[in-house]
Order: structure tokens, then C-alpha cells, then sequence
């Protein structure tokens, strides 16, 4: 589906991000992972999804929260793999605290992580894409990007900020051939920090762990999938003729997840 198409994701060389870049490379597309650091753990993992799938991979290490390091990425990828026609913004860091006792610091941070570098990688790759007609913005933001939820101020601000900058970005390339889009997932069963805050509420009822699955059925909690499929196959449909038509939109990929006054979310 998506063969002789080059995807970057950002970071994506474990979790959530890892598994959206499969998903690509799986659908036939050259691929540019992105981490922190250049390590041989790195160039093993590039080497695997290469041989696996059967297309070009190439890591590239950048820090996206910075202008350089956004700039570097999509430099790197376009001169290693020819062009950018896609490109994941995947990122995520959290500090839960009031606002009162939140740290400076942790919110810059968070803002930079969650938000800038979405902006900064958007700014970088669009001036090709604008160049073929085609391209495919997609940044996963959080189902906190559509609700707010207390003691997460940086967060909820910082994942609403991505789908405002998303629906902006869709006017200002809705004649060309591009489309930016938002995928608004709830907790993944595969991450650390649903793992952290799923053990606090079995703990807070005096669960067992075997109970854990029935319980967030019961709690309303259905049908939730591993990352790399619910992110990455509708990440996949949002890059296909199907897909053409929406831009600007902000998809939650719930699995049912309450996001009402029940406040179950708030509990996990």
C-alpha cells in the first residue's frame, strides 16, 4: 500500500513509536527511525525491521524538541532515503502534579517534547511535500487533547496545543495535495505508564493482577488493542486514497474509553 513512499517517525525505536513504524514498513514503505542517542542497540533494531520487511531503514538521531535536531532529522532522512512523504510525529512526556507545585522546568519540557516538536518537524518536512503536491502529516496527540483532566496541566495543554496546530496546519495546505491529521489515543496496554498507573488502581482495590483485565471491562474500558495495531494501521488508512479526504481532524482511538463525568481515567 504504501510501497515506494519514505515515512519518518519520530521517536520510534521502542513502544508505541517502534510499533507505528513496523506497521509502515510492513505495508511496503522506506523507513527513517529517529531516538535520541546513535547506539549499536539503535543499529541492530534498523537492521532487523530491513531484513524483516524487505525496505530501506536508515536511524537517524535527533532530539525533535530542539530546531537543529528537527531540522537534522528530515535532513538526514531525505539526503539517505531521497524524499520525506510522511511523517509521524510521535511523542509523549507527562509530570502529574497541581499547577501550583508544577516545576518550571518540567513544563518548558513538556511543552517542548509534546508540542514544539511537532511544530518544528511540520515546518521542516513541508516545503518538499509542497514541492510534489503529496504528503502526510500525522501527530498523535491523546485523548487528553480532547478533555482535561486534573494535575495534568502540561500535558492536557501541551496535547490540545498539537490538535490546534494540527487543524491550522490543515487550512493553510488544504489546496495541495498534503493532509495533517490528529490520532488521540487512550493508555496502551504495552506502555510504562499505563503498566505504573493500572497497578496503582489495582493496588487502591486491593485487586490481584489476574483480575486486572475484568476489572477495566467492568470500569467501561473495552476493546483496547496493542499500540502498534490500533496507531498504526489507522495511521496506515490516513496515508491512503481512503484517507485523502479527512485533514484537520482529531481521531480518538479509544476502544470505548469513558470520557465522561464518571471521571474513570482520572483513577488509573
Amino acid at each position: 500500500m504504501l510501497r515506494r513512499k519514505v515515512a519518518v517517525v519520530t521517536r520510534s525505536t521502542s513502544g508505541a513509536g517502534l510499533g507505528i513504524a513496523c506497521r509502515f514498513a510492513a505495508a511496503g514503505a522506506d523507513l527513517a527511525i529517529n531516538g535520541f542517542d546513535e547506539t549499536t542497540a539503535a543499529e541492530i533494531l534498523r537492521q532487523e525491521i530491513s531484513d524483516t520487511y524487505g525496505v530501506r531503514v536508515v536511524f537517524c538521531p535527533a532530539d525533535v524538541s530542539e530546531p537543529y535536531g528537527a531540522a537534522r532529522l528530515i535532513g538526514d532522512a531525505t539526503s539517505m532515503l531521497g524524499r520525506v512523504d510522511i511523517l509521524v510525529n510521535y511523542a509523549g512526556t507527562r509530570l502529574d502534579a497541581a499547577v501550583h507545585e508544577f516545576p518550571t522546568e518540567q513544563w518548558h519540557a513538556t511543552i517542548a517534547n509534546n508540542l514544539t516538536a511537532v511544530f518544528l518537524t511540520t515546518r521542516a518536512v513541508l516545503p518538499q511535500m509542497f514541492e510534489r503536491n503529496w504528503g502526510r502529516i500525522i501527530n498523535v496527540a491523546s485523548v487528553s487533547g480532547l478533555v482535561a483532566t486534573a494535575n495534568r496541566a502540561a500535558y492536557v495543554a501541551s496535547t490540545h496545543g498539537v490538535i490546534g496546530f494540527t487543524k491550522c496546519v490543515a487550512l493553510e495546505i488544504a489546496p495541495s495535495g498534503i493532509t495533517c491529521n490528529a490520532i488521540c489515543p487512550s493508555l496502551s496496554p504495552a506502555s510504562r505508564l499505563r503498566e505504573q498507573r493500572t497497578s496503582r488502581f489495582v493496588a487502591s482495590k486491593r485487586l490481584d493482577l489476574v483480575e486486572e483485565g475484568a476489572v477495566l471491562l467492568e470500569e467501561g474500558c473495552p476493546a483496547l488493542a496493542l499500540p502498534g495495531d490500533w496507531l498504526g494501521d489507522l495511521a496506515k488508512f490516513l496515508c491512503s486514497d481512503a484517507g485523502a479526504h479527512l485533514n484537520g481532524v482529531a481521531l480518538p482511538v479509544d476502544g470505548g474509553f469513558p470520557l465522561d463525568e464518571y471521571g474513570f481515567r482520572d483513577r488509573l
